[in-house]
């Protein structure tokens, strides 16, 4: 790091350059920000300062940065002429301006053009462009913001996208006017506000996933609402999915309804299927999940059947402050196909005047005497 440069102290006039190579942060250990080198300049009095710099930047997040300045710095303000940035194989720029006389406030003009996701959106490209502005202002328990994105525009995953966002908070209260997503076919939106009395709504329709991921497909739809407070808050709503596929797992057809206390998950209530649901090469059949109250207590089953592996699960429980109480009711799994023998009384000898059920359907007796059946499940 060099700086040279010269003061009249007279005229308070000053004039200085600084110009750095190799620098990082932290200065010790891996480097969370590091810069290959830059220069700034400074001419001016304290009063009314003028800098201009040029520096290089990289970070694990965004990869590497060429960024350049120019901004006026007096005794309580500081005006942002321009900023150019380019990353991201495209370019962020911004003008605004700072004050702190009696409370700290700043407010930019935003705008992105030709910006590639990919290494920030797990692999995905993009070529994304942005309006937007930002105001900030010093609070007392968090500082109030206002962010209006006018605009976003351009493609991602190779699909058009398209959106608009404008949100403002203060005191730890967020308020969403509209927030508003599509690409390709899939789109998103959301309103409402989150904070000590939450009501946001929001709705999901994507008819498309793999427009999102290489690794999605089938689609989903859902709507729902963020309710409760900002200490317990509450999300209720519906989802259903055809032809569904989230990684490994897949399904021919998915529903949900729920209604969920985030800070007491043991409360929620739930009610889930997933026809024909499969991982990798297993077939696992059809899934079934409730879960909700039940003669004043809590009780959860699941079952799944129809497929290579069978599941049966029923539990039943009440709460006690912060601990549960409960039963196991029923607790069966295996493999579908295996075969298992029953001992008993008073069976018939004759294979086929024997019925064995399973959750997972009616089993097939092999043999039979009047103490023991051979099944298949």
């Amino acid at each position: 790091l060099r700086i040279g440069g010269s003061y009249q102290r007279d005229s308070h006039e000053l004039s200085a350059t600084l110009d750095w190579s190799m620098l990082q942060w932290p200065l010790h250990g891996e480097a969370a920000i590091e810069s290959k080198e830059g220069t700034m300049s400074l001419a001016g009095t304290p009063a009314n300062l003028d800098a201009d710099t040029r520096f290089h930047l990289h970070n694990a997040a965004t990869g590497a940065a060429d960024i350049g300045a120019r901004f006026t710095v007096s005794s309580q303000a500081l005006h942002l002429h321009w900023l150019e940035a380019k990353t991201l194989d495209g370019t962020v720029s911004a003008t605004g301006n700072a004050a702190w006389s009696e409370a700290a406030t700043l407010s930019l003009a935003l705008e992105g053009t030709g910006l590639n996701t990919e290494r920030l959106a797990g692999g995905l490209a993009s070529d994304l462009s942005f309006a937007a502005t930002l105001e900030l202002a010093e609070g007392d328990a968090a500082p109030a913001f206002a962010l209006n994105v006018s605009e976003l525009r351009g493609q991602l995953a190779g699909y058009p996208v398209e959106g608009d966002l404008a949100a403002k908070g203060s005191g730890g209260e967020i308020s969403v006017s509209r927030m508003r997503l599509r690409q390709g076919p899939n789109s998103m939106t959301a309103s409402g506000r989150i904070g000590r009395e939450n009501n946001l709504d929001y709705t999901l329709d994507a008819p498309q996933l793999e427009a999102v991921h290489s690794a999605l497909a089938g689609s989903l739809a859902g709507t729902g609402t963020l309710t409760g407070t900002s200490a317990a808050p509450q999300l209720r709503g519906t989802v259903e999915g055809r032809d569904t596929q989230i990684g490994r797992f897949s399904s021919t057809a998915v529903a949900a309804n729920f209604d969920i206390d985030l800070r007491d998950l043991g409360s929620a209530t739930l009610q889930a299927s997933a026809k024909e649901l499969t991982t990798g090469e297993t077939h696992f059949g059809d899934l079934d999940i409730a879960l909700g109250p039940d003669a004043g207590q809590r009780r959860l089953t699941a079952t799944v059947s129809g497929g290579e592996l069978h599941f049966d699960l029923a539990l039943r429980a009440a709460q006690a402050g912060a601990s549960w109480r409960g039963e196991l009711e029923t607790l069966s799994f295996g493999r579908s196909g295996d075969e298992i023998r029953i001992r008993g009384v008073d069976f018939s000898p004759i294979a086929d005047q024997n019925e064995v059920r399973f959750v997972s359907g009616r089993g097939r007796v092999l043999s039979a005497t009047e103490t023991e059946l051979r099944v298949v499940v």
